[in-house]
C-alpha cells in the first residue's frame, strides 16, 4: 500500500511540474525534477516503521513513535545528497528536507528543522531500529530509495543540517529569496500531490497523468 502511494505522488507531482514553466536561477531543470520526484518519493518513507504500521492495524503501538514526517525527512537530506551535479552545496537537501518535514504541519526553515532533529534524536533512533530495511528496495516512479540509512548517516544527517542553520544567515539575501522560494514550491507540489492521491484514492486509469520523458530521476 506504501510502494503504491509513493508511486503515485511521485506521477501526481511529475504532472503537476509537466504543466507550469517553473525555473529558478541557478538551478538545471534537470536538478529541479530530481529534488521534486525525490520529495515526492520519500515523504512517507518513515510510515514503513513498525509502529505506524501496527497502527494502521489498529494493534498497540508506542506512541511517540508512530510520526514519520522528520524521520523521512532525515533520510530525504542525506538521499537528496546523492543528486548528480547538486549546486549550493548542502541547501537543496536541506530545501527536501523542510518540505518533507513539514508536508503535515507548519514548513520549518533550517534552524526549526535543525532543532527538531537535535530535541527528537532519541526518538529518530528508536524509529530507525523499527524501520522495515525492505522499503529501501522501493522504486516509487523509478526513484531509488536504495542504498539504506544506518545510525552513522542519521547521526551526520543531524550536524550537517545543524551546520546549515548555523552558516545559512551569512548568505545573499538574493540568494535566501531565491531557495525560500524552492523549498516552498517543493512543499506545494507535494501537497497538492499527496491530497490529489488522497482524494481520488488512486490515479484514474483512464487518464494517466502527463509524465515527461526525463523526470524519471
Amino acid at each position: 500500500m506504501l510502494a503504491r502511494h509513493l508511486n503515485e505522488v511521485v506521477a501526481a507531482a511529475r504532472a503537476i511540474l509537466a504543466t507550469h514553466a517553473i525555473s529558478f536561477p541557478g538551478l538545471p531543470s534537470a536538478t529541479l525534477a530530481a529534488a521534486l520526484n525525490l520529495t515526492a518519493a520519500v515523504h512517507d518513507l518513515a510510515k514503513a516503521t513498525s509502529h505506524f504500521q501496527a497502527y494502521l492495524r489498529n494493534e498497540p503501538y508506542i506512541p511517540a513513535l508512530k510520526p514519520h514526517s522528520l524521520l523521512s525527512a532525515c533520510y530525504a537530506f542525506h538521499r537528496a545528497q546523492a543528486i548528480p551535479d547538486l549546486p549550493w552545496d548542502d541547501v537543496i537537501p536541506g530545501l527536501i528536507a523542510c518540505a518533507v518535514a513539514g508536508h503535515h504541519g507548519e514548513y520549518p526553515g533550517f534552524p526549526a528543522l535543525a532543532l527538531a532533529i537535535k530535541r527528537g534524536i532519541t526518538t529518530l533512533h528508536r524509529q530507525l531500529d523499527a524501520l522495515d530495511p525492505a522499503v529501501f528496495a522501493l522504486t516509487p516512479g523509478g526513484v531509488s530509495l536504495g542504498p539504506g540509512f544506518t545510525h552513522e548517516d542519521l547521526d551526520r544527517v543531524a550536524r550537517a543540517v545543524a551546520d546549515l542553520a548555523r552558516s545559512y544567515p551569512r548568505r545573499p539575501l538574493d540568494e535566501k529569496i531565491r531557495h525560500r522560494i524552492l523549498g516552498l514550491f517543493l512543499v506545494s507540489v507535494l501537497l497538492e500531490a499527496d491530497r490529489t492521491v488522497l482524494a481520488l484514492g488512486r490515479l484514474p486509469a483512464d487518464a494517466p497523468l502527463p509524465i515527461p520523458p526525463t523526470a524519471a530521476t
